[in-house]
Order: C-alpha cells, then sequence, then structure tokens
C-alpha cells in the first residue's frame, strides 16, 4: 500500500510541476515534454509501481524502524557534541542501506527514474526560483537540529 502511495505522490508531484511550472514568469513552454515522451513517463510509471508491487512491505518496514533506530542515536550523539562518532554512525547505516536486498530491488525498479526526471523542465524551474546551494546545512548535526 505505501508503495502505491509514494508512486502516486511521485506522480502528482509531477504532475503539479508541470502544472506551476506553466505559470512562472519567462517560462518557456517549449521546454516541456511532448504529449508522446508523457505518454513513455507513463508507461514507464506504470512498470515501475508493478516492480515495486513486488518488494515486500515487512522488509520496508525492518528498515524503517532501524532508520529510526539510527536517527535517535545520531541525535544522542550530535547532543553530547561527537559529531565524528555521529558521521561515523551514519556512514555505516548508509552502507548497511546500500548493500540491503530491498533497497537494490527498489533502486532496480526506480532505474528509469532518472530518464523520466531529465525530461522535466527542473532546470527552468530552478532558475525561476534562484535556488541556491547555500540553503543547504554545513554538516550532519546542524542538519539534525
Amino acid at each position: 500500500m505505501r508503495k502505491m502511495r509514494v508512486l502516486w505522490v511521485a506522480a502528482g508531484c509531477l504532475a503539479a510541476g508541470l502544472a506551476m511550472a506553466q505559470s512562472l514568469p519567462n517560462f518557456d513552454p517549449s521546454k516541456l515534454p511532448s504529449q508522446a515522451d508523457m505518454q513513455k513517463m507513463m508507461q514507464q510509471a506504470q512498470a515501475m509501481q508493478q516492480c515495486m508491487a513486488k518488494i515486500d512491505e515487512s522488509e520496508l518496514d525492518q528498515l524503517e524502524a532501524r532508520g529510526e533506530e539510527v536517527r535517535s542515536e545520531l541525535e544522542q550523539l550530535c547532543k553530547a557534541g561527537q559529531e565524528s562518532e555521529a558521521l561515523k554512525v551514519a556512514l555505516e547505516f548508509s552502507r548497511e542501506l546500500n548493500s540491503a536486498p530491498v533497497v537494490q530491488q527498489a533502486r532496480e525498479c526506480a532505474k528509469d527514474l532518472p530518464q523520466m526526471l531529465a525530461a522535466m523542465p527542473f532546470q527552468q524551474m530552478a532558475e525561476q526560483y534562484a535556488a541556491t546551494a547555500t540553503d543547504a546545512e554545513d554538516d550532519l548535526c546542524d542538519s539534525m537540529r
């Protein structure tokens, strides 16, 4: 059920992004995906949905619970001023996630996502909003506050 929600939210975000992009001043509609491109994206989204439906939700739930445990540990380490230890824990968990079979399966399901997103006018939208990298947090513990 959660996989379906994630897919529908992603599709909704793409559609909302297109609608919003069209309303921006100085937006060039010629950079929007063609009808054929949109149809191809929908087919890829359906294939991704079918693939994601095969993922074991209990494994995702276990990863989510593990993630909450790690987040709690990171918060404690950061509060104690042990940022280097927190970074080690975060990197270890990142490796754990990367090697988890369910994550590898989800990655395989989403392999066409970069191509789908490449057709979207995100660069043009970013220019309209003048997004900058300075909005990012400087370090791990700052990002948890």
